[in-house]
């Protein structure tokens, strides 16, 4: 009994709780029955290696748009409903003055002035539920690099990720007519 049933289940856990500490799906257990516990860990290794497919997935679907943002012209952060930044560009960076790994944690309403504006930056984004849409711009009072202030077109698309709204904001420089 201990060898057909206790042994494999002891395994299975030890791979689950080896899974869960590294976040390594590369993980597959030898499958030698074709009874349930065999089943089991049948099912283990297909959904490790859907896991680690799905994770793949996700990583180059990050590299695509990390390559995207950089190609924009313009100043791109996303940052979650709080205003906390999770991802910016080469230029986001330089406009603040702030390098890459300073700028991601920081909130993006460091940086655009007046209460109103920032108050209602996000929610305008929401109203309707038109989550995805950019629809309007608006001219904001952006602090940038030494605190030089600068007015700026600001569009945003909102996005959906573990059901929480994300906000992609794109900070244009108005150039002067000439």
């Amino acid at each position: 009994m201990r060898r057909s049933i206790i042994d494999p289940v002891k395994l299975l856990a030890d791979s689950i709780s080896r899974v869960n500490r590294t976040g390594s799906f590369a993980e597959r257990l030898p499958c030698v029955t074709n009874d349930e516990i065999g089943i089991l860990i049948g099912s283990f290794n297909d959904l490790m290696q859907e896991l680690e497919q799905k994770n793949q997935q996700s990583s180059e679907a990050n590299a695509r748009y990390r390559s995207f943002i950089e190609m924009v012209p313009s100043a791109v952060v996303t940052c979650l409903q709080d205003g906390r930044i999770i991802i910016s560009n080469q230029r986001a960076d330089k406009l603040f003055g702030v390098c890459h790994k300073d700028l991601v944690g920081k909130s993006i309403f460091d940086f655009i002035t007046g209460e109103a504006a920032r108050n209602e930056l996000f929610a305008t984004s929401l109203k309707d539920g038109r989550i995805g849409l950019v629809t309007e711009t608006s001219l904001q009072e952006v602090r940038g690099f030494r605190g030089r202030l600068t007015t700026m077109e600001i569009a945003i698309a909102v996005s959906e990720a573990d059901q929480q709204p994300m906000f992609t904001v794109i900070l244009r420089e108005l150039v002067p007519a000439a």
